[in-house]
């Protein structure tokens, strides 16, 4: 199974700043991947965007966003526990797998929220 998942950065609302994270094409067998190799591979595809060079200053969240419901996109804020409210946290030892299953997926949604933390405020 290879999966193309659509992702945000947090604080962006609109569809065209997203970018695709191809997985499971590969070193890592898409059955072994787990979230923190996900992390692995934004930060090695949009470092220079995201500005940071260790992936535990990021989070992941898990959403679903049709670009009909783009509006929707500015709801996604982190809360006093430095939380995303509206989406669900992507625990980085969880593989991908469970995490996204293939049917869930539809390609035009944003699939992933990514939130840059200052150091010291990882979950």
């Amino acid at each position: 199974m290879a999966a193309s998942l659509n992702c945000l950065l947090l604080g962006n609302t609109s569809f065209d700043d997203a970018f695709v994270i191809n997985v499971g094409r590969n070193n890592v067998e898409i059955d072994n991947l787990k979230i923190s190799d996900l992390k692995v591979l934004i930060l090695d595809r949009k470092k220079s965007k995201l500005g940071i060079d260790n992936v535990d200053l990021m989070n992941l969240w898990k959403v679903d966003v049709a670009e009909s419901d783009e509006y929707k996109l500015k709801d996604f804020k982190v809360n006093e526990d430095n939380k995303v409210v509206g989406a669900k946290f992507l625990t980085p030892i969880h593989k991908f797998n469970e995490c996204f299953k293939d049917k869930e997926l539809n390609q035009g949604n944003i699939h992933v929220i990514v939130q840059l933390l200052a150091a010291g405020k990882c979950l």
